[in-house]
C-alpha cells in the first residue's frame, strides 16, 4: 500500500551484464569477486558501484555503474503518491543504474 511506483515496477535491484574480450577475466564489484566473463550480477540501485575487470597479461579496467533518476518517478507524481515518492527516493528505486551492460575490450600488456 506504501510502496513507490517506481519500487512495484522496478523494485531495488537491476541486473547488469558484464562480458569482455577476451571472456575469463575477473570481475570485482566494489572490491569484492563476483565470478568471471560473462556474468550477469545483480545490483542496488541505491548507489554507485565500481566494476574491475581484470585479466592477467591484459590492462586493468574499470568502470563505474552510476543510478540516475528513471521514469517510474513521475507514475508518483501523476497518482499523487507524496508517500510512493518518499519511498522510491529512500530505497533507491528511482534509479535506474547506467551503463546496464559492460563490454570491457581488454589490451595486452
Amino acid at each position: 500500500m506504501f510502496a513507490g511506483c517506481a519500487t512495484v515496477t522496478g523494485g531495488l535491484e537491476q541486473d547488469i551484464n558484464i562480458d569482455s574480450k577476451p571472456q575469463g577475466a575477473t570481475v570485482l564489484i566494489n572490491g569484492v569477486e563476483q565470478g568471471k566473463t560473462p556474468i550477469t550480477v545483480e545490483l542496488s540501485r541505491k548507489t554507485s558501484h565500481l566494476v574491475e575487470i581484470s585479466m592477467p597479461g591484459y590492462k586493468y579496467y574499470e568502470i563505474t555503474v552510476e543510478p540516475k533518476m528513471n521514469n517510474a518517478v513521475y507514475g508518483n507524481i501523476l497518482a499523487g503518491g507524496a508517500i510512493g515518492m518518499m519511498v522510491d527516493g529512500s530505497n533507491g528505486a528511482s534509479n535506474s543504474l547506467h551503463p546496464d551492460e559492460i563490454l570491457a575490450i581488454l589490451e595486452k600488456r
